[in-house]
């Protein structure tokens, strides 16, 4: 039995800092979530932030460059 990936939560946010849209995303690791987020966002004018559960685990803004293969962004 193949075990569920876990469930990431990407938030848009509008330009006060609030939250103006919440999309969840499935990924096998945090590099995966990462690369799915920026997809997810790219082009759009919000700056995002990427959880899982209580913890953000990136921030950055749509349409920048994703980090370096292997390497985490601290948020």
């Amino acid at each position: 039995m193949r075990t569920p990936l876990p469930s990431y939560r990407l938030y848009k946010l509008g330009p006060d800092g609030r939250i103006a849209v919440g999309e969840w995303l499935e990924a096998a690791d945090l590099r995966e979530a990462q690369v799915k987020a920026r997809a997810m966002c790219a082009g759009q004018p919000f700056d995002c932030e990427l959880w899982l559960g209580a913890e953000r685990l990136d921030a950055f803004s749509c349409g920048a460059a994703s980090p370096a293969d292997g390497e985490a962004e601290a948020p």
